[in-house]
């Protein structure tokens, strides 16, 4: 069984649809960390009562929010 987690949502989301859930089950959000892993992403994956959609852009979808950057503002999780 392999449970996807860590730094990278976007890349453990897409791993995990190629598998068969018997093998990958769920897939770890841990809900502090994830908002400040994906602050900087234009879209965040975000759990809707406890289901992740994937998304359906190309690529892995991790492009970065220039806006966000440029705001330059500390960031603490709440």
């Amino acid at each position: 069984i392999t449970i996807p987690h860590g730094h990278s949502t976007q890349a453990g989301a897409h791993f995990s649809v190629t598998q068969s859930p018997i093998h990958t089950p769920y897939q770890e959000y841990l809900i502090k960390w994830n908002v400040i892993h994906q602050h900087f992403l234009k879209d965040p994956i975000v759990p809707i009562h406890g289901n992740i959609k994937i998304p359906t852009i190309p690529g892995m979808a991790m492009d970065l929010d220039p806006e966000k950057i440029q705001k330059e503002e500390e960031f603490l999780p709440k």
